[in-house]
């Protein structure tokens, strides 16, 4: 059985607070509910948003958040559907 990792926690966290509640995170506040550095959380989050699932926002106050991205699905899609036809014509 695969053992799952903070890193794994915060993206659980993230996904269900930004894309499922419509909420932003900020790297401490995630670091503190999964109990892993805010370096870790930042790092993770950071992952997240330069693979396009959340959105780098940042406030007059110059604190950083991350809000889903809103292409996100659209993106996914495209995504999906590139590789699909990868693994499609490397079938044949």
């Amino acid at each position: 059985m695969a053992k799952h990792t903070g890193r794994d926690a915060i993206w659980n966290i993230a996904i269900k607070m930004t894309l499922g509640n419509g909420e932003s995170v900020k790297p401490a506040s995630v670091a503190s509910t999964v109990e892993v550095s805010e370096h870790t959380a930042r790092d993770a989050l950071n992952t997240m948003a330069e693979k396009d699932i959340l959105k780098r926002d940042i406030l007059e106050d110059d604190t950083v958040r991350y809000i889903a991205d809103p292409d996100f699905e659209t993106k996914l899609l495209e995504r999906l559907v590139d590789e699909r036809v990868v693994l499609s014509s490397s079938d044949y």
